[in-house]
């Protein structure tokens, strides 16, 4: 493996994209927190698919770009200059992973995430767009963006964001601790907002939260017990194994675009009479932000670790002991914020 072969293979798919451009390819632009993100859609299905979760951050009249994608599909790369036996955790790929590039290949889609760290381009392969998983439209470039923050103040964190304009707070936990049917009993509350339920972007430095994508996921079963969500789910995606909600299409109203940081929730299903929100320790956030954090988004890992620490510093820390009824979890949530404040 030479040093040069990850600045070959991405300068080979960058010539691939401009070959299967279309007669009417997009480019949209997205503003990420204080910056400019740029997409380079090879074909209007590709958008349809992908834009869905970034479509409330849209922005015109755009002179400049602080990163650049290109997405594309195309079947005509038939195969890999690296061998099976050098894939990584979360298809990191060895030796295609350096101080500039890094590379990923998505097991099941059979996709391809690189990005030039020193140009600030990244590039979003797949053979055929319909491959796309549903849990990718979610979130789309999730990886691309992660590697992207690594030179910057901001961390694409693996939590909730809740609150109102004034104030914020993350909400962060395991698989099955509640986070997502907390967030979304936000909607319930008119003075409270979500930044999102999955991802959100924070800059370290001035404690702020950004929205980063506006699709909610809540487990099908749960949906009996939250009935309110029903009218809200998107119902075209037949094969999504949750139910995905685009809030910029059933609820714009709801999101929150950016917000001072200040609360650092973490839930936990107790089946009680009443919600409580009781103080825990930095300790506690920190073990709920970071793992997860870090286990989701193939490297750098150092950089989200320190992030995070920083981050936790600056959070005031509590646990949420959530009651059963989604109504009296938003009035808890919404009588602590008007507290506090």
């Amino acid at each position: 493996m030479k040093a040069s072969d990850p600045e070959i293979f991405f300068n080979t798919l960058k010539a691939l994209y401009t070959n299967s451009v279309a007669q009417n390819p997009s480019t949209v632009h997205v503003q990420l927190a204080e910056k400019i993100l740029t997409i380079n859609f090879s074909r209007p299905e590709l958008k349809v698919y992908m834009l869905g979760s970034l479509s409330h951050i849209r922005v015109n009249n755009v002179s400049s770009s602080d990163i650049t994608i290109y997405c594309f599909d195309s079947p005509l790369l038939t195969s890999f200059p690296w061998q099976g036996q050098q894939y990584g955790v979360h298809g990191t790929i060895e030796g295609f992973n350096t101080a500039r590039f890094q590379t990923a290949y998505q097991h099941g889609s059979g996709a391809v995430m690189m990005y030039d760290r020193e140009t600030k381009e990244g590039i979003y392969w797949i053979r055929d767009f319909t491959d796309i998983p549903y849990w990718e439209r979610s979130f789309p470039f999730r990886s691309i963006l992660h590697w992207w923050s690594r030179d910057t103040s901001y961390i694409l964190l693996h939590a909730a964001g809740i609150g109102q304009h004034h104030s914020a707070a993350l909400l962060s936990g395991k698989s099955g601790s509640g986070k997502s049917s907390t967030t979304l009993s936000c909607l319930l509350r008119d003075d409270l907002l979500i930044a999102g339920d999955d991802y959100v972007l924070v800059d370290t430095a001035t404690c702020t939260l950004y929205s980063l994508y506006n699709c909610a996921k809540v487990e099908w079963d749960n949906l009996e017990r939250l009935d309110f969500l029903k009218p809200l789910v998107n119902t075209t995606i037949k094969e999504a194994e949750k139910a995905m909600i685009f809030m910029h299409e059933a609820c714009a109203e709801k999101i929150m675009q950016r917000s001072k940081l200040e609360y650092a929730f973490i839930p936990m299903v107790c089946k009680a009479n009443k919600t409580s929100i009781v103080k825990c320790t930095e300790a506690e956030v920190l073990k709920s932000i970071a793992p997860t954090t870090m286990f989701q988004l193939p490297f750098g890992q150092n950089e989200t670790f320190q992030k995070c620490i920083t981050l936790t510093k600056k959070l005031r820390p509590y646990r949420i002991e959530l009651g059963t009824d989604a109504n009296e979890i938003a009035a808890a949530i919404s009588e602590f914020l008007i507290d506090k404040n």
